[in-house]
């Protein structure tokens, strides 16, 4: 259960930059604000890292794939991951007695990973292995004070969303096998 803040009456801007090894950028902002009926707050949040290949990285020694005798093959250069977040909240007062909340956030990453499992060579690196998941939720919240405030109401709705998507490049041997799952395959 993630509450975001409510924004106040004076508005506010942040900014924030940062840089790191490995191509790293990450960005956030927010802004929040209101008058004596709405309120808001929203905010973002952004990175991206060129990364760097996991497996077989910084081992002095030659390595094999899955099969236990072909040796892996070139390391890449990199092994991007990007991810961003997005949330908002806003607030209407209609009266005294009622007040009305909507939000909402979402998240999103898309990631490049590593196969040594792979039976091919090119399969372990190959561009193909990467994940993406989408994740998302909104709710209307109406907040009533009835009988001088003796009597508080309230209903909510709320949905989500949420997405897995992962692709791995597999070698396969039977190309009347089906996987369950969705896979790119070198036969």
């Amino acid at each position: 259960n993630i509450i975001t803040r409510k924004g106040g009456k004076t508005p506010r801007r942040t900014v924030t930059l940062e840089a790191g090894s490995y191509g790293t950028l990450s960005t956030r902002a927010t802004m929040s604000g209101g008058d004596d009926r709405w309120t808001y707050s929203l905010g973002v949040n952004l990175l991206h890292s060129d990364g760097f290949p996991r497996y077989g990285y910084r081992i002095d020694r030659p390595i094999v794939i899955g099969d236990g005798v072909t040796p892996l093959p070139r390391l890449p250069v990199d092994d991007p991951t990007d991810k961003g977040g997005l949330s908002g909240r806003f607030s209407y007062r209609a009266s005294d007695n009622v007040t009305i909340d909507f939000g909402f956030s979402a998240f999103g990453n898309a990631l490049r990973f590593d196969n040594p499992g792979a039976q091919l060579p090119a399969d372990v690196f190959s561009p193909y292995n990467h994940s993406r998941v989408l994740l998302g939720d909104a709710f209307v919240h109406a907040n009533i004070d009835s009988f001088g405030g003796m009597l508080k109401s309230q209903i909510t709705a709320y949905g989500n969303v949420t997405r897995n998507d992962v692709w791995e490049t597999e070698a396969c041997y039977d190309g009347n096998f089906a996987y369950p799952f969705p896979a790119l395959f070198n036969c």
